[in-house]
């Protein structure tokens, strides 16, 4: 009987501790998830402002053509 108790009370620590464990690894995962939408973020920041920069390029371009047909 003894030996069952204490298998128990093994078996109840077991999962105990393995709870803690999950536990302590979502802060991390909501770290990664917050680290990762501030990527994103930055992606489409940068995807916006080389559109944008696209035509700032192309009139820059086009001044330079037209110097360069007056020589």
């Amino acid at each position: 009987m003894e030996k069952y108790i204490v298998i128990l009370l093994m078996a109840g620590l077991f999962m105990a501790c393995s709870k803690e464990a999950e536990q302590t690894d979502l802060p991390s995962a909501v770290e990664e998830t917050v680290e990762l939408e501030a990527v994103e973020q930055s992606v489409e920041r940068l995807e916006e402002e080389l559109r944008s920069s696209g035509g700032q390029i192309e009139a820059a371009q086009n001044e330079v053509d037209e110097l360069l047909n007056g020589i």
